[in-house]
C-alpha cells in the first residue's frame, strides 16, 4: 500500500478563490496555500466541500489537486476529494483519476454511496465494491453536509478500520460520545478521526482524536494548530482557546464561505469574496463583526506560551 503515515494536527478545508467573472483565481490560490502552511497547517485537505465542490467541473477537482501539490512542494502532504454522485464505477474512476494527481489519499462522501432513505446495508455493501474497484489507493471518508448528512453508524466505523484501506475521518458527528467509540474502534487501526465541529474540539483531542478539520481553520489557522499541538501540555490555555473559538464559531458559521473570503481579504490576502455558492450579502455590519474577530485573534494569540507559531510538523 502506498504511504498511509498521515500527520496529526490541522487539516484545514481549502477555500476555492474566484475572479468576478467566476474563474478559479490560481494567484489567490497560491497565496491562500503558502498562508495554511505559514499558519501551522500539518495537511491540505483540497476539493472540499468548502472548496465548493459542488460547483466544481471535473477538470478544475483535479486542476486544484495538482496546484495544490504543486505549490506545497511536498512541504506538507494534499488529500483531495473525489465527490461524484454517480454509479459506482464512476466514483472509483473518479479515485484513481484524481490518487494519480499524486495526493496521498483520496476522500469520499459517505453521503455519496447511498442515498438518505436506503439502509446502512446498502451502503456498506458499496463502500465494499469501491474498494474492489480502487485497489490499494488509500482512502478517507467525510461526513460531508451537503447534499445530505449521512453519520456513520459504530458497525460501520469499526468495518472501516478494519479494512486497513480507509486513514482519514473527517468526523462531523458533533457528539463526543459518538468519538469516544469511533476512536475505541479505530484504536489499532490505521484509521483516524479528525473533527470538524469547533465546539467538541478540545474534549476530542483529550479523548485522542488526531486533530482538527474543519471551517474554523480558515479563520484562525494559528489558533487551531496551537490547540492540537498543546493542549495536553497547557491544559489552561487550551481551555481559554477553546472557550474563545466556541465563542466566535457562530461567527464563522454564517455566510460562509462568503463571510470567510471576505474576513481573509481583510487579513490582506489578494482574495476576493466571489463564491459559486449563493449566500446572503455581507453587510457593513457583519465587515464591523469580522474586523473585531480579527483583533480578538491577535489579542489572543500574543498571549499563548509557547508563542503561536506557523512551523508545521508535517
Amino acid at each position: 500500500m502506498p504511504n498511509h503515515e498521515i500527520p496529526p494536527g490541522l487539516w484545514p478545508v481549502m477555500l476555492t478563490p474566484f475572479h468576478d467573472d467566476g474563474r478559479i483565481d490560481w494567484a489567490a490560490f497560491d497565496a491562500l496555500t503558502d498562508w495554511y502552511i505559514e499558519s501551522g497547517a500539518d495537511g491540505l485537505f483540497a476539493v472540499s466541500g468548502s472548496s465548493e465542490v459542488h460547483h466544481l467541473a471535473r477538470e478544475e477537482r483535479v486542476a486544484l489537486a495538482e496546484r495544490a501539490l504543486a505549490r506545497t512542494a511536498g512541504r506538507i502532504p494534499v488529500a483531495a476529494s473525489a465527490i461524484v454522485f454517480e454509479s459506482l464505477e464512476h466514483q472509483a474512476e473518479a479515485v484513481r483519476e484524481m490518487f494519480d494527481t499524486g495526493v496521498q489519499f483520496v476522500i469520499v462522501g459517505t453521503c455519496q454511496l447511498a442515498g438518505p432513505h436506503e439502509g446502512a446495508d446498502i451502503w456498506t455493501a458499496r463502500a465494499e465494491g469501491l474498494l474492489e474497484m480502487t485497489g490499494e489507493i488509500p482512502l478517507g471518508l467525510y461526513e460531508i453536509p451537503t447534499p445530505y448528512k449521512r453519520l456513520l453508524t459504530d458497525e460501520q466505523c469499526a468495518w472501516a478500520a478494519a479494512t486497513g484501506r480507509f486513514v482519514f475521518l473527517k468526523d462531523t458527528c458533533c457528539d463526543v460520545p459518538t468519538m469516544r467509540r469511533r476512536l475505541e474502534a479505530f484504536r489499532s487501526s490505521r484509521l483516524k478521526l479528525y473533527n470538524a465541529n469547533t465546539p467538541t474540539l478540545l474534549e476530542s483531542l483529550d479523548c485522542g482524536a488526531a486533530g482538527f478539520c474543519g471551517i474554523g481553520a480558515n479563520y484562525c489557522p494559528r489558533l487551531y494548530a496551537w490547540l492540537c499541538r498543546h493542549h495536553a501540555a497547557a491544559p489552561q490555555a487550551a481551555a481559554e482557546v477553546q472557550r474563545f473559538l466556541t465563542r466566535f464559531d457562530p461567527l464563522i458559521e454564517s455566510k460562509y464561505p462568503a463571510g470567510c473570503k471576505r474576513f481573509l481579504g481583510q487579513l490582506g490576502l489578494p482574495i476576493g469574496p466571489r463564491c459559486r455558492i449563493q449566500t446572503e450579502p455581507i453587510t457593513p455590519e457583519d465587515e464591523k463583526k469580522l474586523s473585531e474577530f480579527a483583533a480578538a485573534i491577535r489579542e489572543i494569540e500574543s498571549g499563548l506560551e509557547p508563542a503561536v507559531g506557523g512551523e508545521c510538523r508535517g
